[in-house]
């Protein structure tokens, strides 16, 4: 009937719109597993990405770390080759200026020796003559004083002929265990009119774990005295003068510090104070510090000089505690 058909239509109408309604659900839900799945690719892509960048990092980081050690090591290397070199340089150096020096004052020395022996004798025979004058006969005051000084500068020109001696001959070095703290006491003994005399205060300090050493305590106390004596005459007005001994087992030296306040030493003379004959002063020879230089020598010792014009020198003589 009439009914009948309206009623299938209907129910047909329906499930049209539940088929539509399935369909569009069916697409909703590919559509949410499409995105699903693109969110799940696209984390998965990020993790990868953001594993690899890691990674690249991690290796990147150890690869820096890795030549940064390199570059380090490679730069301490080559510092201590630079290190190396400027030693080797400077004791090269050290030894070209120890050759010529030791050519230049063995022809000085010649030539000095040579000086001093034909001076010796005549100069014998003038200070022979003026003590017969002066023993034997009664003469006039005038004359005495003259003849008086006659023997004093003989006596003042042999002394330094002695010293010529000294320099030139090859000197014979007896080295036996001393005690280098009672060679600087006795030094400072010798010299204590002196020092009371130019009002200066003196003081020797040595630790007490200063070793025996082997030393020629003649030639070793003379080279020290001609030093003090150097630095209290630079001090006529007073002043300081410190003497100090210490050994350094780590670097294997033992050291002799002589310092004072004095008028010091020019630096452009610093260099030149060691060669014969150079001297500032006015009745010097300047042979006393070449000696000293020559004696420290003989005893396997440095000698360092430092000084500043009004404010005082230092010296310092090092002897290796392999050769003790």
């Amino acid at each position: 009937t009439y009914e009948v058909q309206l009623l299938l239509e209907a129910r047909e109408k329906e499930i049209e719109l539940l088929q539509k309604d399935n369909e569009i659900y069916k697409l909703k839900s590919d559509k949410q597993k499409l995105a699903m799945w693109l969110l799940y690719f696209g984390s998965a892509i990020i993790i990868v990405l953001a594993f690899v960048i890691y990674y690249r990092y991690r290796l990147n980081k150890k690869v820096t770390l890795e030549l940064e050690k390199q570059v380090e090591k490679r730069t301490k290397d080559l510092r201590e080759i630079n290190e190396w070199l400027k030693k080797e340089i400077k004791e090269r150096k050290a030894l070209e200026s120890q050759l010529i020096r030791s050519e230049r004052l063995a022809g000085v020395g010649e030539l000095a020796a040579g000086v001093a022996h034909e001076i010796r004798n005549p100069l014998g025979n003038i200070s022979s003559s003026a003590q017969i004058c002066l023993s034997k006969y009664d003469l006039q005051k005038s004359v005495k004083d003259f003849i008086e000084i006659i023997q004093e500068e003989s006596d003042k020109a042999n002394a330094i002929i002695k010293g010529l001696l000294d320099f030139a001959n090859p000197r014979e070095v007896k080295l036996k265990k001393s005690d280098v703290c009672k060679i600087l006491n006795n030094v400072l003994n010798s010299v204590n009119a002196h020092v009371i005399n130019c009002k200066i205060k003196a003081q020797i300090n040595c630790d007490k774990n200063i070793p025996r050493i082997m030393l020629d305590e003649k030639w070793f106390e003379q080279a020290i005295q001609n030093l003090v004596l150097n630095s209290i005459q630079a001090m006529p007005e007073g002043g300081k003068l410190n003497i100090s001994a210490k050994a350094d087992f780590n670097r294997k030296e033992l050291s002799i510090l002589i310092e004072d306040n004095g008028e010091g030493i020019p630096e452009e003379q610093i260099s030149k104070i060691f060669d014969p004959f150079f001297t500032t002063k006015e009745d010097g020879v300047g042979l006393g510090l070449s000696l000293c230089h020559q004696i420290i020598s003989d005893h396997n010792g440095k000698m360092n000089v430092e000084s500043q014009i009004q404010k005082g020198t230092k010296i310092i003589l090092t002897f290796p505690i392999t050769y003790i």
